[in-house]
């Protein structure tokens, strides 16, 4: 790994400290805003205002906002990666809207949505003899979880009553309500058969198993032991029949009666008190009975316990002599699949295309509280963005990393994306302009060669070659079948040179295709990743890059890695016509500095910075 650039940019960037988890795209943008800043031609930048909109033409507005910005930020970075986003805000009360033109360094596209998700559920039966069985549901999000409840009795008719639960690591760490929509659920349901055939369920009892085991090293008494959950808690029903015995007796009997159906011991252990049962919390290490400084992990039920129809919490406290051997019970427990498991992995494997990202990107949505000037107050309003320009060089960034359920989760979808691909379906379809709207619109942050625009009042243009003399019906008439030679100096050279936000090529290029040369792939979780990149030399041969490894490939790998930015470049892209050049500029004789008086300094500091590192 190049880790003199990791320090170098640990200096300016301290979010990059550290060895955790740190964003390729965070990093991509601050690279390339850093890089803007020391190589901006423009040192003193000029006051911009910006302007509502106000139903103007399109091409008028955009170009207007490219003027403001160019006129603040100029170098080889806004040439080559910066593009225009048309932003179009319209209040739902009174039908205003307002239009922006927001300049991009890259496009974050968001993966598309499915209206559907896929639930994972596993059902425990009350009979052990039944194995869990392992479902994968197909569900709308907008949907609650009591579908999931009437989808499992289409397929197991005879259970009246489920319980879902959160189940994580052998401990139940919330009871999931029947109101509670799908989209929160994010981790996989445990529905428990509860007992009962009426209207409501009869009462229950909720069990863990879990055993003792004790530390070397501890520093208060009570830390010598410590208590753990294993294996999957399961349900015992807690009603007493007539002339039945005591509660606890009763629930003592169906616990030894459920987990006798499952283990069988040798006759070694006869006589042995196996487990023991006790009242605890529903986190399972708690007692239920005892206050919290007593510190009891929980207290022993006894015959005059008596538990109530709500749901209570039991343990079964299994002898250090067995563990071993329940542990491998149940590791050994097969778990049933159902046909929809299979299903499910089909769809997850399907893969989004790209163009469906760029569909989603440009979606209308949405959004509460924003500033409607014509009302003079916050109100509901639908946001639309849209493609206007596209770089020489489009950055795209999958958007695979989102907050859901108060935590940050990773998209495993598969984006398919092309080697090359046309972006004009995606463009705002504008109509016909002038060459002198184009040129305003699209050629400020394009300038070849010694065109360098120096300020911009009022929408006149004002430069040091020949654009300010050039009058509207000398530069349409240089639009003609049959144009004259043109120079780099020229205005319809820069404007024929350029891609038109009106979904057409220019006249140097038959189709503005974009063809694929770099991507950064990300595998693993968000919390346990790894980057690596495929990048293509100019003999056509892709690379594999990861950490300081470096191998040959092939395109088709390359296409089917877990993409997480894509650099594309547009289609026969001279970037001679894009770098600025002082070879034709008159500079002052007092800037004429002879190479070799440059390279005397550059040494002489060099040897002075060295002289200074021994004496320190």
């Amino acid at each position: 790994a190049p880790l003199k650039m990791r320090w170098t940019i640990n200096k300016f960037a301290g979010q990059f400290n550290g060895f955790g988890q740190h964003d390729a795209q965070e990093l991509l943008s601050f690279l390339l805003d850093g890089l803007h800043e020391d190589l901006n031609r423009v040192t003193n930048k000029p006051y911009t205002q910006i302007k509502d909109s106000a139903e103007r033409p399109d091409a008028e507005v955009a170009s207007e906002f490219w003027v403001n910005h160019t006129a603040r930020n100029r170098s080889i970075i806004v040439d080559l990666f910066h593009g225009q986003l048309k932003s179009t805000v319209r209040c739902t009360a009174c039908q205003h809207t307002s239009v922006r033109f927001d300049p991009f360094s890259s496009l974050s596209l968001p993966l598309p949505e499915n209206e559907n998700t896929i639930i994972e559920v596993f059902v425990v039966r009350l009979d052990p003899v039944n194995p869990l069985t392992h479902y994968c549901l197909w569900l709308n999000t907008e949907y609650t979880v009591n579908h999931i409840r009437k989808r499992l009795q289409a397929k197991v008719p005879d259970v009246k009553h489920f319980l879902f639960l959160h189940v994580e690591e052998s401990t139940i760490k919330r009871v999931v309500t029947m109101d509670e929509p799908l989209r929160n659920i994010t981790f996989a349901l445990y529905a428990y058969e509860l007992p009962g055939t009426g209207p409501q369920p009869d009462p229950y009892v909720m069990v863990y198993n879990r055993h003792y085991s004790t530390i070397d090293k501890y520093f208060f008494d009570w830390q010598h032991r410590q208590v753990s959950l294993f294996g999957t808690p399961f349900v015992v029903p807690s009603g007493v029949e007539e002339e039945s015995g005591p509660q606890s007796t009763v629930i003592r009997t169906r616990i030894t009666e459920y987990l006798s159906s499952l283990y069988s011991f040798d006759d070694e252990f006869a006589g042995e008190l196996l487990f023991e049962v006790r009242r605890v919390k529903r986190g399972g290490r708690d007692c239920e009975v005892c206050p919290w400084k007593e510190l009891c992990y929980g207290h022993k039920i006894s015959e005059d316990d008596v538990l109530s129809t709500k749901c209570h919490y039991l343990t079964v406290d299994w002898s250090s002599a067995v563990v071993h051997l329940i542990r491998q019970y149940d590791d050994n427990l097969s778990v049933i699949e159902d046909a929809s498991v299979a299903e499910a992995k089909r769809r997850k494997s399907q893969a989004v295309d790209l163009s469906a990202c760029l569909n989603s990107f440009t979606k209308e949505e949405e959004i509460a509280e924003w500033y409607c000037s014509n009302c003079a107050c916050h109100r509901n309003a639908n946001k639309k963005l849209d493609i206007w320009r596209l770089p020489p060089i489009l950055i795209i960034h999958l958007k695979r990393f989102s907050f859901e359920g108060g935590k940050w989760v990773k998209s495993q979808r598969t984006v398919s994306f092309p080697d090359s691909f046309d972006p004009s379906p995606f463009l705002v379809q504008s109509s016909q302009i002038s060459l002198v709207d184009r040129m305003r619109t699209e050629s400020v942050n394009h300038v070849a060669n010694t065109v360098l625009v120096e300020r911009f009042r009022g929408g006149d243009v004002y430069d040091e070659v020949s654009i300010a003399s050039m009058d509207d019906d000398e530069v349409i008439n240089s639009n003609n079948q049959n144009p004259p030679e043109q120079s780099k100096n020229s205005l319809t050279y820069i404007t024929n040179t350029m891609y038109s936000n009106t979904g057409k090529a220019s006249k140097n290029d038959a189709r503005p295709f974009y063809d694929l040369y770099s991507v950064v792939a990300h595998t693993g979780t968000i919390g346990h990743g790894h980057y690596v990149s495929f990048a293509v030399n100019p003999n056509k041969q892709w690379y594999f890059y990861n950490d300081s490894q470096v191998k040959k490939t092939t395109k088709k790998r390359v296409l089917s890695e877990p993409a997480y930015i894509l650099f594309y470049e547009r289609r026969n892209l001279k970037l001679d016509d894009l770098l600025p050049s002082y070879a034709e500029r008159n500079y002052p004789e007092e800037f004429a500095l002879d190479a070799s008086v440059i390279l005397k300094d550059v040494l002489s500091a060099a040897d002075k910075e060295q002289r200074i590192c021994n004496l320190q």
